[in-house]
């Protein structure tokens, strides 16, 4: 199946490089978006690109390197590739990280419901999950952000921040359900009632942190 282990094994190099500037560590989102450079008015990512042309290099040497099934294993590398940044950042998690970087947030299933209450006041309740891989406790300030606030006109989650922050302790190995609630005065312009899903974090120790 293989006739080149040289090209095979240049290629399995490759695609592991192409997969790291997509790792979403130590924040929520992939490392490489923190890193742009602006073409023509487009945003275009350093390492997402350098990561792109990883690929397109992988994809050539392991077609040189087997002398079959190459779609078979094309399609294997393309799943390997999508579970694989997640699968790292979970393995460091669970055998080097310490303190914030140990924890993990489920931005799916958080989420923030608000209700407009007699008087110019507005009631939040926040539930949000978050899990400790290390054996040790870890203590922490939580405070909510949304990254693209200067599009609302009005930012429930800014206003959820008044009393903040946070503190949170989780256990070690806990899996834990913080429940956040707080009562927040309006002015006369403000008004928003329903449910955020998907709420955006961070969480800060030892002047460190993390975006989720």
């Amino acid at each position: 199946m293989i006739k080149n282990k040289k090209y095979f094994l240049l290629s399995i190099f490759l695609f592991f490089v192409a997969t790291i500037p997509y790792v979403p560590f130590p924040h929520g989102r992939p490392w490489a978006e923190s890193f742009t450079f602006s073409v023509g008015g487009a945003y275009i990512h350093y390492f997402g690109f350098i990561g792109l042309i990883c690929f397109i290099m992988g994809t050539i040497f392991l077609g040189r390197a087997l002398k079959k099934y190459h779609v078979r294993m094309f399609i294997i590398i393309i799943l390997l590739c999508s579970f694989l940044p997640s699968f790292l950042v979970e393995l460091y998690q669970k055998t080097f990280a310490s303190g914030i970087y140990a924890v993990a947030y489920d931005s799916e299933n958080a989420r923030c419901e608000f209700t407009n209450i007699q008087g110019p006041s507005l009631h939040g309740v926040c539930e949000l999950y978050f899990i400790n891989h290390s054996k040790d406790d870890v203590e922490f300030d939580l405070e909510f952000y949304e990254p693209f606030s200067d599009f609302w006109d009005f930012d429930p989650l800014e206003k959820m921040n008044i009393d903040g922050p946070f503190k949170v302790t989780l256990q070690g190995k806990e899996k834990k359900r913080v429940v956040i609630e707080n009562e927040m005065k309006m002015t006369g312009t403000d008004y928003f009632s329903g449910t955020i899903s998907y709420v955006n974090v961070s969480i800060s120790a030892n002047y460190r942190t993390r975006n989720f």
